[in-house]
């Protein structure tokens, strides 16, 4: 079968490619994606090469996912066909994972277009944790950014 994903081949430039799937292992998942997320910091930054965020070419950008799987191994225990599942996955229509890198979705109201949001509510709990911000405590939130 065959795919589509997002590749930067070089600086500036955006394409989108066709891609075989995988073999799928024992311990592998097939997921097929329903959405993901666009970073405008992060992935603009790298795309334009800016000094902040340099990295090699080609590239696959994207690091937040939701899709349903499609297809298991033998030996996956815990995920079944149509599960939905968030991963850091990039844009692409289909993936191959582990079952350990991925986070099962269980809430049946949650949009795939609010649920691919879950990497950032991670980064954003970062900023919290280090702080070392306690339950109650009064904080002081500037900017209107994402995270």
């Amino acid at each position: 079968m065959k795919g589509q994903r997002v590749v930067w081949p070089s600086r500036a430039k955006v394409e989108i490619e066709e891609f075989e799937f995988p073999s799928l292992g024992d311990n592998e998942i097939l997921v097929a994606t329903e959405c993901s997320l666009i970073s405008p910091g992060t992935e603009r930054a790298f795309l334009l090469g800016l000094p902040n965020a340099q990295g090699r070419y080609p590239s696959y950008p994207g690091y937040s996912n939701i899709g349903v799987v499609i297809d298991s191994g033998r030996d996956v225990d815990g995920y079944k066909i149509g599960d939905r599942v968030v991963s850091s996955k990039g844009h692409t229509s289909h993936f191959v994972a582990t079952p350990d890198s991925l986070l099962k979705v269980t809430e049946a109201t949650l949009s795939s277009e609010e649920g691919v949001f879950f990497n950032l509510c991670t980064i954003a709990m970062q900023g919290v944790r280090k702080a070392k911000i306690e339950l109650g405590e009064p904080v002081l939130v500037l900017g209107g950014g994402l995270i």
